[in-house]
């Protein structure tokens, strides 16, 4: 749980008074207040609907109990009923300070709420006047009430620090504890909802007795405190470690590490828009380049709302730091916003603007260009490209980067031709020892292109492509190999491409690689614990399982009792040999076994297992993974157990928006479990539409709101090809690229 429940612990620091000593008055304390000369009266029954000409204001004649009963909205709606004397309201405001000093520490969000219903400037000023006086001695409670005062004042920041710093030196007997008093502490600073815009720095000795002992299961509620608060760790790589573990840990830890929400719950992952003052705090607290990650990731996720969000902050960010140095970055984003939501077209027009404003085109942007051809299928502008990248200058990672999207445009451009894909394999990476290709022969994969036994040692049969000697003798690696796999497996017939027997030969000699490297320890092998994903276990398991394995628009599974044997004995001899725990790099090869298991076959010992074997690798819980077990258990009559799976469904906040996520919501309500998952639902209904609208709104200029030459043209000729368009911005890039790198 995020939100904390039992507090009392902040208490023990420096406890001086729990209560108003003898219950000392206002009046004797402040005589601005006097008692409220209206006679105490029930509420009326249509609170909302009292007009603001009302006199008197039934709000002013309540006492602390009934004014705790009061509805936030009937609050919010009396307030607004203006008093007409200042007299009317000296009980409303005594009764305000009672509540406020009641639930500070147990409810601070709804202490602040009553304080801040004072907004009268001179009222206000005498209230936290005497509330200073009266915590004098408590300095835990007087810096909260500091920190809702005015969280910039010296004075605050002083006492946040010195209390943090207090509270981990006097019970260094017992860190654990003393850890989760600070993390009391600082939750309730986070629950005042008060914005600090000039960050607090840790000390490195405070903030590892801090994180390093709490258990990670209370990182969440950590990290979230450290956001709403703006308190850092003046270590990057600390806080590093917690935001990495967030991000990849369950869907609510990774919307808690994009977000830093408090008291984050599952319905809050899709809710489409967050408050102004959330995304300020996000503003302040993030650095530029962890929002153009979080950017990123909802551009691969195609969450176009979120997305849009992430590029407000962006560019808000990069407005108030006022530094040139980072308009690479945020057009670097900018270029793959328009990728993704408006196509290879816009995406040109994009790539015109950044050379028409004279600013520097980097080979990392044309590699996102190059991806995003592929992708949408444009193979012959994305081949043009790469004749001009190659003669860039590149530095390690984008040369292989570059390497692998020639081999997946061609795989995708002669996608039934392993001939051809086989050629530029060959030319990519063959050394004079044929080893490339001896691997291909080894796995089986030119016996399958060619036939067996018609290849020999010399690999003449195999005709190689013409490259540019820069791009020869690249580096082998594990994910160029699943290309191959694919385009060889997608040449054969169906019924062949998906016989447990040949997928069995297939992984056998795979497995032997795996082996062979991890025996001779080599690194450099593409089957290196390095290099080694899951991407070529999924490609076999998802040709046993699946009706279409490149199916991207459904998750239909066949039954196949033979098949789903076979693909079992795969999946746990992959996993008997114990592979390291970031050699899975996705959910999905877990969310397929399981629903094959329960909904297909009804292998609840299997699954169990799987699901078992994903948590200890660390990967997050997903839908896929448990609505299959929450069916099973449903259809067998075990409501109980069906109910404690939809539980750890929500505590997850793993993403259900599918069909089968709205038949498991109907599940709930039909069975009356204690959450049904109303909530959520209608989260993702209201995004859904706001989707609908963002996506209306796509035609508008990307590069709005950035002070970067709004005079310079965003336009493409309308009479040439998408291609010469290209071809012309390329040329124009090498032209501006040698008048500032002159030959000597």
């Amino acid at each position: 749980m995020l939100c904390i429940t039992n507090v009392q612990n902040c208490e023990i620091i420096w406890k001086k008074n729990d209560v108003f000593e003898n219950q000392l008055s206002l009046l004797t304390q402040n005589p601005v207040f006097t008692n409220s000369v209206f006679s105490r009266h029930k509420l009326p029954e249509n609170v909302l609907e009292l007009p603001p000409t009302t006199y008197p204001n039934p709000l002013f004649r309540l006492n602390k109990s009934q004014l705790l009963e009061l509805k936030l909205k009937e609050i919010k709606h009396l307030v607004k009923i203006p008093p007409r004397s200042m007299s009317e309201t000296d009980q409303f405001y005594k009764n305000i300070i009672d509540i406020f000093h009641e639930y500070l520490i147990k409810d601070t969000k709804l202490a602040v709420f009553y304080l801040d219903l004072i907004t009268e400037p001179l009222v206000r000023e005498a209230v936290f006047e005497y509330l200073r006086k009266f915590y004098e001695k408590e300095l835990l409670r007087l810096s909260i009430l500091a920190f809702i005062e005015d969280p910039l004042s010296p004075a605050c920041r002083r006492a946040v620090k010195f209390n943090i710093y207090k509270i981990l030196d006097d019970s260094r007997e017992d860190p654990q504890a003393a850890a989760n008093i600070a993390l009391n502490y600082i939750s309730k600073l986070a629950l005042t909802g008060r914005v600090n815009q000039w960050t607090i720095f840790l000390a490195e000795e405070y903030l590892l007795l801090l994180y390093k002992n709490l258990p990670k299961e209370q990182w969440t509620q950590l990290f979230a405190a450290l956001v709403q608060t703006n308190i850092k760790l003046n270590n990057i790589q600390h806080y590093n470690v917690i935001k990495d573990l967030l991000l990849a840990g369950s869907g609510l830890d990774k919307f808690v590490a994009r977000t830093g929400m408090l008291c984050a719950k599952w319905h809050h992952t899709e809710e489409p828009y967050l408050s102004d003052t959330q995304k300020q705090k996000m503003t302040l607290y993030f650095l530029l380049n962890e929002l153009a990650r979080f950017t990123q990731d909802m551009i691969r996720q195609k969450d176009v709302t979120t997305l849009n969000m992430y590029l407000e902050l962006l560019v808000t960010k990069f407005e108030a730091l006022n530094d040139p140095n980072h308009l690479q970055l945020v057009l670097s984003i900018m270029l793959s916003h328009s990728m993704a939501f408006k196509g290879p077209q816009e995406c040109l027009q994009f790539l015109r603007y950044i050379v028409d404003a004279n600013l520097q085109v980097v080979p990392k942007t044309l590699l996102r260009v190059l991806t995003a051809l592929r992708l949408d299928q444009f193979y012959d502008e994305a081949l043009l490209l790469v004749n001009y990248l190659h003669k860039e200058k590149l530095c390690p990672t984008e040369r292989s980067n570059l390497v692998s999207e020639i081999i997946k445009i061609i795989t995708g451009k002669f996608s039934r031709h392993p001939k051809i894909a086989l050629g530029y394999f060959s030319s990519l990476f063959n050394d004079a020892n044929n080893n490339a290709l001896r691997t291909l022969k080894d796995l089986l994969l030119l016996d399958l292109v060619y036939g067996p036994g018609l290849v020999n040692s010399l690999f003449a049969v195999v005709e190689q492509a013409e490259i540019h000697e820069g791009l020869k003798n690249s580096k082998m690696t594990h994910a160029i190999l699943r290309e191959l796999y694919v385009v060889t497996l997608r040449s054969l017939p169906l019924e062949q491409r998906t016989s447990p027997v040949l997928i069995s030969k297939l992984y056998e000699e795979y497995k032997k690689k795996i082996d062979e490297a991890k025996e001779t320890d080599d690194e450099l092998s593409p089957f290196s614990q390095d290099q080694l994903d899951e991407k070529i276990l999924t490609l076999f398991l998802d040709l046993l399982v699946r009706k279409d394995a490149e199916a991207r628009d459904n998750f239909d599974l066949v039954y196949d009792p033979f098949k789903f044997a076979t693909a079992k004995l795969i999946f746990n001899n992959f996993f008997e040999a114990q592979p390291a725990r970031n050699t899975i790099k996705s959910t999905y090869i877990f969310d397929l076994m399981i629903s094959s298991g329960l909904l297909k076959h009804h292998d609840l010992r299997f699954s169990l297992s799987a699901f078992k074997k994903a948590r200890d690798l660390g990967l997050p819980i997903t839908f896929n993974q448990v609505n299959p077990l929450i069916i099973h258990h449903y259809l067998k009559g075990e409501m109980d157990k069906a109910q404690q799976w939809f539980m750890l469904l929500i505590q997850s906040g793993a993403k259900a928006k599918s069909v089968a996520a709205d038949r498991l919501f109907d599940i709930a309500k039909e069975q009356k479990w204690t959450y049904t998952g109303t909530r959520y639902r209608n989260a993702v209904r209201v995004k859904l539409r706001a989707a609908r609208r963002e996506f209306a709104k796509l035609s508008t200029n990307p590069t709005a709101g950035l002070n970067i030459g709004s005079d310079v043209a965003v336009s493409s000729a309308s009479d040439i090809t998408m291609g010469e368009e290209l071809e012309i911005i390329l040329h124009q890039i090498a032209a501006k690229n040698a008048d500032e790198n002159p030959r000597k």
